[in-house]
């Protein structure tokens, strides 16, 4: 796809901001075109669109990496500014922290979750969806949930114009044992929040959104019958308790996943069994990496054709079978531009740096 460049924050009102204006291009075309049919999704730790990066630091200034500079910045236009403070525009957000911001058209959202005393002197919980430019300024409150309710999931599915997400009551102000937990949805053209369906219901339950592939949204979910306290007790496992399915978001049809999905990644599912980690592509084509150990919390990604498992520090190039290990430096490979790989590195403060690589500086056959 042409890119076509748009300065962050180079709107002629931040003409000033002579530096911040030529450290960062968003390589977004001012519509939605260059990312509106892309299904992704996003966290905390990885927030990633066809433009970079954003991050937050450990004081929750709100920053940007720029994948074809390899610049980091704050996402702030004020000439001057020291960016350590609120009066910074990068800083403020009171988001909630286990939710990425998210980028789309001209904008960021977050969520917000406060507790708050309702009408009946009653303690309750406040949790409302806000937007801002992308300078961190003109901030407006756009979607609130229900008293009670609060966002509670580490990835959000972004789909062209739909944003889905997982909602609960806070168990600690929640008076029943049972907690029903719902698939969301918000549509960012109409400004619209919407229940979409009641996923499960139970002691200690919660569902994870995995991605979506071929019109499904793949969910992990699960449910227990009695307090988990007491299942442990028992000698009961966890797993029996726990389900993987797909949802069809025309029919709203819930069925069993064939695999244990770990994500979708760079356009393909990921799936786990006993035999190693599937690799599903759009077109039907099916790899396995059985070389891999199929462990869902190790972490896998496909970036380029490449599956990488960061905590194993080895990648599969799946369509020519073949074996790496990943001699990154302790970076973290997050990207493909340029025809080169995207390197991550981290500081204390949580602030991220960018390199780039060749394929043969990090990858060796094994």
């Amino acid at each position: 796809m042409e890119k076509c460049a748009m300065k962050i924050l180079s709107k002629a009102r931040y003409a000033v901001s002579i530096f911040f204006a030529a450290a960062i291009l968003l390589t977004s075309c001012g519509a939605n075109d260059s990312y509106d049919d892309t299904t992704r999704v996003v966290t905390t730790y990885k927030n990633i669109y066809d433009i970079g990066e954003f991050a937050t630091n450990s004081a929750g200034g709100l920053f940007f990496g720029d994948f074809d500079t390899l610049e980091t910045v704050y996402v702030c236009s004020k000439p001057n500014c020291t960016h350590s403070d609120e009066t910074c525009s990068a800083y403020g957000f009171n988001i909630v922290p286990t939710t990425p911001f998210v980028y789309h058209g001209d904008n960021l959202y977050w969520f917000t979750l406060e507790h708050i005393y309702n009408d009946d002197n009653m303690l309750t919980t406040d949790c409302k969806l806000h937007k801002c430019d992308l300078d961190g300024t003109n901030r407006v409150t756009v979607a609130s949930l229900s008293e009670g309710l609060g966002v509670n999931c580490v990835h959000l599915v972004l789909d062209g114009d739909v944003m889905y997400f997982i909602v609960s009551p806070d168990r600690s102000m929640n008076k029943s044992d049972q907690i029903p937990v719902y698939l969301y949805s918000y549509t960012f053209s109409e400004n619209k929040v919407e229940q979409i369906m009641q996923i499960c219901e139970g002691y200690s339950s919660y569902a994870e959104p995995r991605g979506i592939f071929d019109g499904k949204l793949y969910l992990v979910y699960a449910e227990y019958d009695r307090p988990l306290s007491t299942i442990v007790a028992d000698g009961g496992d966890q797993a029996d308790y726990r389900h993987e399915v797909t949802i069809d978001l025309e029919t709203l049809e819930m069925e069993e996943a064939e695999k244990a999905p770990i994500g979708i990644s760079d356009g393909v599912l990921l799936s786990i069994d006993d035999s190693g980690v599937q690799i599903t592509e759009p077109d039907g084509s099916v790899y396995m990496a059985t070389e891999f150990e199929p462990q869902e919390w190790y972490g896998y990604d496909v970036v380029n054709g490449m599956l990488i498992c960061q905590m194993m520090g080895t990648a599969y190039d799946y369509k020519n079978d073949k074996y790496y290990t990943v001699n990154s430096g302790g970076k973290t490979v997050v990207d493909w531009r340029n025809g080169k790989y995207i390197l991550r590195a981290q500081d204390e403060n949580l602030w991220y740096t960018y390199s780039a690589a060749d394929a043969d500086e990090i990858f060796i056959q094994q």
